[in-house]
C-alpha cells in the first residue's frame, strides 16, 4: 500500500471548513465514554468518505448521528472479535484468585501459556479486524464484519495491503497506548503535587494538568484522524469486490 504518512497528519487542514470540524470533536473527546465512540465513529466515516473518493473527508456535524452509530457499531466488532481472548484471561484470573498460593507454581504455567495464546489469539483477530474495517468502509454495512470466512479469504488474496495496515495500525496504537501512559504517570504526579504543595505551587500544577490534558486530547484526536485516514486509503486501493 503507497501510503504517504505525512499527510495522515496533515490532511484535515486541507479542508476549508477544519476549524469548524474539528472544534467539536476536540470538544467531546474530554468527555468519557462519549469521546470513544466519537473517535472511533469519526475514524470509520473519514475512511467511509476517503473509499468514495472524496477530496474533504472530513465530515460534517450534522452527520453525528451516522458517526456515533459507525463508532458504536466499530466497538461492538472490536468486542466480537477480541472476546474469547478476554474470557481466556477472565477465566484465568478467576481461577487465580480461587486457588490463592494452592498449586501456584503449576497454575503459574499454565496462566503463562494462557496470556501467550490470548496475546497471539488478538494479534491474529486484530489483523482480520482491520480487513473488517476495511470492508465497512467500503460497504458501510456491519455484517462486513461477520463474515470471518470472507474476511478471511481477504486476508488470503490481499496480505500486501492488510499486512502493511496492520502493521501501521498496531505502531499508531502503540504509540498512543505509550502516549496515555505517559500522560497517566504526568496526571498522578501532578495531582500529588496539587495535594501536597502551597497554594501557588497547586496552582502552577494545576494550570500544567489543564493543559497537559488538552494536549493528550488534541493528540489522541489527531491519531484517530490518522487512523482514518490509512483505513480509507486501504479502503481505496483495495481491489476485491465487496461481498457482504
Amino acid at each position: 500500500m503507497n501510503l504517504e504518512i505525512g499527510r495522515s497528519v496533515t490532511f484535515p487542514f486541507e479542508d476549508p471548513q477544519w476549524g469548524q470540524k474539528l472544534i467539536v470533536f476536540l470538544v467531546i473527546g474530554f468527555i468519557p465514554g462519549l469521546n470513544l465512540i466519537v473517535w472511533s465513529g469519526y475514524a470509520l466515516t473519514t475512511a467511509r468518505n476517503l473509499a468514495r473518493g472524496a477530496d474533504l473527508p472530513l465530515s460534517s456535524w450534522a452527520d453525528w448521528s451516522d458517526i456515533a452509530v459507525r463508532g458504536l457499531l466499530g466497538i461492538a466488532a472490536t468486542g466480537v472479535y477480541l472476546s474469547p481472548a478476554f474470557l481466556i484471561t477472565g477465566c484465568l484470573a478467576l481461577a487465580s484468585l480461587a486457588l490463592g498460593g494452592r498449586a501456584a507454581g503449576a497454575f503459574l504455567s499454565l496462566r503463562c501459556v494462557g496470556f501467550g495464546v490470548a496475546i497471539l489469539f488478538v494479534l491474529l483477530m486484530s489483523y482480520v479486524l482491520w480487513i473488517g474495517h476495511t470492508r465497512f468502509a467500503q460497504t458501510d454495512q456491519f455484517q462486513s464484519y461477520l463474515d470471518f470466512s470472507a474476511r478471511l479469504r481477504d486476508a488470503r488474496a490481499g496480505s500486501n495491503l492488510f499486512g502493511t495496515l496492520f502493521l501501521y495500525q498496531t505502531l499508531l496504537m502503540f504509540l498512543m497506548l505509550m502516549l496515555s501512559i505517559v500522560a497517566g504517570a504526568l496526571f498522578l504526579f501532578a495531582l500529588s503535587v496539587i495535594a501536597t504543595a502551597s497554594v501557588i505551587g497547586s496552582l502552577v500544577a494545576l494550570v500544567f494538568l489543564a493543559l497537559a490534558l488538552v494536549g493528550y486530547v488534541a493528540i489522541v484526536t489527531a491519531a484517530f484522524l490518522a487512523n482514518g485516514y490509512i483505513l480509507g486509503m486501504a479502503a481505496q486501493t483495495a481491489q476485491f469486490k465487496a461481498k457482504v
